[in-house]
Formats: structure tokens, sequence, C-alpha cells
């Protein structure tokens, strides 16, 4: 069923077994799961069925450490960021999950066997219909004996991406919102903004939460179990603010809320030089390799786990960027229909791109199927994804300023440190000597990074994979859930999302955050 807080139709009252606010990826999964094994659940959404200016308002708010806008790559509708999300999925490696001496705060309360077990299911509510192949058969058809050495500190690596349409990944509520709809033991309420957890009972548990609409409609929502599933930032943010309005039921987490927040940095390290009639064969080995139909793949670069421990590194990963170069049909084509470039006459873009027919055809036959361009002399850049470090003093905190919902705003001091600006300058070292071993071309590292050994800020692309600010840990003063996502000290209050994740490692969550939120569900099963 599915219900809107701002009809004068909807109840004032609910009663459920399990309720969970927030309806993106884990808030879904973890819905549709529990719907499956017949537990009543209400599902709780802020936003409707489009995003909307006023629903975003919501998520403005400030940062003050590295630079980062907290209101992009969050949306307040139903299904969350994958209403405009890439689609590309990694899972973590089994090094993310173990105690590394030289990465405080490292280890994960649970093993990666343990979460390997969710792998297939992970696979299928994100959207790909067959298990995966394993990665040494996609990267050896195309770079066959490249990598001879296991132990070598640059591996190849696979993201996978589950196409619904040309450049169209799985939305959570395209796929779900219908079979939750038409369940019988699921109510989704949209537009119900969570203002109060209310503890009357004891210290220790939640009896009932507030919702209300921006335009102060408001009802309550009484469960056995609640379940904030609101993203990296949102789900700290709230706790911040439940934990003023209530800090006994807090308690033995005040000192940790909104601490340990990580990214993934993005970072431009360095210009690749390609060598000589390299030009083309490089971007049919190294590229994101799109395709009409089927799974679609990207391949880069990973720093092996021997690399890490021999080195004292961060986990870390690379992909490769192609675009056309200065004087190429295709940058004219592109400046052409975008007049924030336009930087000449129309005649001569036009004349540009006459002067290549053959290849623009071919490019524009290529791109009409759903495949990447292929460009002559391609300006290639390398993009390093970080790793962090768990930082105490990286974190989300309040402001005093109050959203139309009553509740304080958001804001980052997002910290990187010297240890991601040093993995990601051996890095790239390493992968200049793999492209000079291979004949591939050479690096020419930014100037920056390697004069100074730090990330500048206009090295940095935004990821939006925000993590850890209520992350999992096994006492609470070093975190904020247990090894089965309950919040320490309060017994039916959980949190889904990759605001748990202890560690980061380099790949995308979305893919990390369903396989615990399916482990959350099987968790709640068994609580009964």
């Amino acid at each position: 069923m599915l219900m809107d807080l701002r009809s004068g139709d909807t109840p004032r009252t609910f009663a459920t077994d399990i309720c969970i606010i927030g309806a993106g990826a884990a808030g879904i999964s973890l819905a549709s799961k529990l719907s499956e094994a017949g537990r009543e659940v209400v599902l709780i959404e802020a936003g409707g069925l489009k995003v909307t200016p006023t629903e975003q308002q919501i998520v403005q708010g400030t940062s003050i450490g590295r630079p980062f806008v907290l209101d992009e790559g969050r949306f307040r509708v139903l299904g969350g960021t994958t209403s405009r999300w890439r689609g590309r999925c990694a899972a973590l490696s089994k090094i993310d999950f173990e105690r590394r001496e030289w990465v405080p705060q490292s280890g994960w309360p649970i093993s990666y066997e343990e979460l390997q077990k969710y792998r297939r299911q992970t696979e299928d509510h994100c959207g790909f219909t067959q298990a995966w192949q394993p990665d040494d058969l996609i990267y050896r058809s195309r770079m066959q004996d490249t990598f001879p050495d296991e132990l070598a500190a640059v591996q190849p690596f696979v993201w996978r991406f589950a196409p619904t349409g040309r450049a169209a990944y799985q939305n959570w509520a395209t796929r779900f919102s219908e079979p939750l709809r038409k369940s019988p033991n699921v109510t989704v309420i949209l537009h119900a903004n969570v203002t109060a957890l209310l503890s009357a009972s004891s210290d220790n548990h939640v009896d009932e939460i507030e919702v209300r609409t921006l335009d102060g409609s408001a009802a309550r929502v009484r469960a056995r179990h609640y379940v904030l599933a609101c993203g990296g930032i949102e789900n700290a943010r709230l706790a911040l603010n439940f934990a003023e309005q209530t800090p006994a039921l807090f308690a033995r987490v005040q000192g940790s809320l909104g601490r340990y927040f990580m990214q993934h940095p993005k970072v431009t390290t360095a210009r690749i030089k390609v060598a000589d009639g390299m030009e083309i064969k490089l971007q049919r080995l190294i590229n994101l390799f799109l395709q009409p139909s089927g799974t679609q793949y990207e391949l880069g670069f990973a720093l092996s786990e021997a690399a890490q421990h021999a080195h004292r590194l961060l986990n870390c990963s690379a992909h490769v960027r192609y675009e056309p170069g200065a004087d190429t049909g295709w940058r004219h084509m592109k400046a052409l229909f975008s007049r924030d470039q336009r930087d000449a006459p129309i005649s001569r873009h036009v004349a540009a791109i006459a002067r290549d027919p053959r290849r623009m055809l071919r490019n524009g036959w290529r791109r009409a199927r759903g495949r990447p361009s292929l460009f002559p002399s391609p300006v290639a850049t390398l993009v390093v994804e970080l790793e962090q470090i768990p930082d105490r003093n990286s974190r989300i905190f309040l402001l005093p300023e109050r959203d139309s919902a009553g509740l304080r705003r958001a804001c980052a001091d997002w910290r990187i440190s010297e240890l991601e600006s040093h993995t990601a300058l051996e890095f790239s070292k390493y992968v200049d000597a793999l492209f000079r071993r291979t004949g591939w071309g050479s690096l020419m590292i930014n100037p920056h990074l390697e004069n100074h050994g730090a990330i500048a800020d206009d090295m940095l692309q935004e990821s939006y994979h925000h993590i850890g600010a209520t992350r999992m840990s096994e006492r609470g003063e070093d975190g904020v859930v247990d090894s089965n996502c309950t919040v320490h000290g309060i017994d039916n209050l959980h949190m889904a999302g990759a605001s748990v994740m202890p560690t980061g490692g380099h790949v995308n969550p979305t893919f990390t955050l369903v396989s615990l939120a399916l482990r959350l569900a099987d968790h709640l099963v068994q609580r009964g």
C-alpha cells in the first residue's frame, strides 16, 4: 500500500513490526526482504515520487573542511540516490575487513566471509540477473598476460554495471515500488519527515516515532523495531538531532555520533602521455565498455594487497578517462552543442567536424549502439579513488540553523590525511611503471602531488560516497552500531546504509550497503 501523509485520508497512527525510515537502496532492499519473510513493514520516505526543490532544500548544509557540497548526490525521493546513480558496482576486498596496524580504527566486527553469504542476493537486488563471472575471465579476455605477476603492485580491477536502458541503471523505486505497493504487509508513506523518537518506557528502547509533512501534518508510528536508512550524512544528522531531544537514549554513543566521516577521495593524479600507435589500442584495453544490453564492465587498476602490506598504504583503484583532442571533430561537436564551451564561431566548429567525416560517422554509429567513442588523439587522465583512514575529527555535526521540518541542519568537516595523499602518489608511480613496461605510454604526475606529496583541492572530483558517520564497532566509544547494525545501548533502533561501514575500501558503496541491509533483514527476522 502506498500513502501520502499530505492527504487527509491518511491515518494519523500506525502499528507495525518494523518501521524503516528512508526508501533508497538500503531501505527498499530491507523492506523487500522483510516483506518476503512475512513481516509487517512501514516504509517511510521524506520525499515523494519526484524530486522537488521544496523537498531538496532540507539537505542543504555547510562544509568547513575539504570541499564538497552537501546538497549534491543526495535526493529526497522514493528510490533515493538510485534515482540518479551511474550503476557502478564492485565488492569490497578481503583486506578491507582486516585489522591493519598502519590504518587506525581499521577492522570490521564482522568477517569478509560473513558478507559473502549475501553476494548472489545482492547481485540480484542490484539488477544483475545472472551471477557475476570471475574477474580474471573478464580482464584476461582483453589484457591476456599483461599482469603475469600476482604479487605486482598494480593488479587489474573490474567494475560492473547492470543497464536498464541506454545510459540508464536500476532505480530501486522503479523496480520494487510496485511489488511493495501490492504487498499485503507493507505500507509506504510518502512526504513523511521523521522529527522525533519517543521513548517513555525506558532509556534503551524507542516506543514510537513522530513524522510530519513540511506543512505540519503529523502522524505517529509504533513498531517493535526501527531502522534509519537515510544515507551516509542524513543518518548521522537525524541521530544527532534525536540525541539532543533524548540524550539518555543515546548516552552510550553520544561521543561517536557523526564521527569518522569518510568519502572516497576521487583525485585526478596524472595526465597520460599515450605512446605513438597506442591511442586506439589503449582505449580498447582500459575503458568503460558500454554495451546495449547485458552486464557492462569497466576495467582499471587496483593496488595489490601485497603492496598495501609491504608499503603500508591504503586500498585504492584507478580508471582512465578519455576526452577528444583539442582540435578533433568530437571536441568541436561537444563545443557546438554546449553554450558553455562554444569558444569559436559556429562555422569553425562545423568545418572541423567536416574534416573527419569517416571517424565522426563511425563514432556516431558506436554511440547509437550504446558503445563508447574512440578518439584518435585522446586527452587521457588517471583518476584515483582512495580508501580513507577512519579519523575521529572528520565528522558531521549540527548547525544552529533549522530546516523547515524543525531539525538542525548538518555541517561537515571532511578531512584528508597524509596517508591518503601518500597512497595516491605511490600508486600513481606504480601505474606509471606499468605503462612504461607495457609500452602503453607514461604518466605526467600532477606537480603539486609529486612535489608536495599532498592532494590539492582542485585535484578533487565529487564521488558522493558518504561513509562511516554512524560506523559499526565493538564498543560505543568507537562507533554507533554493533555487528548487527543495532545502536549501542538501544535495543530496537538499527542503522542501514554506508554510514555503518567501519572502513570504506575504494569501491562504490552501493553493493556493500545492500549486502548489509539484507543481512540486517535476517537479523530482524530472527529477533522476531
